[in-house]
């Protein structure tokens, strides 16, 4: 799991917010983050489908669209 050591006493997962997740890279890079413990948020445009990894936290969103990224 990926963690943040260096203050005594805290510790905290990483998080990761991938963009373009359903494009080649995203999809890469998202499983290689969770792959290493990271929390990976992926978020794509709203009318592609959702993320193939469950337990990766998708959220459709045209990030252009400030109404959109308030999540």
């Amino acid at each position: 799991m990926a963690q943040c050591h260096g203050i005594e006493g805290y510790d905290r997962q990483y998080r990761a917010l991938v963009t373009g997740a359903n494009g080649f890279m995203g999809t890469h890079m998202a499983d290689i983050l969770f792959g290493n413990g990271y929390e990976v948020v992926a978020t794509d445009l709203p009318h592609t489908p959702p993320y193939k990894e469950k337990r990766v936290r998708f959220v459709p969103a045209d990030l252009t669209i400030p109404g959109d990224i308030r999540h």
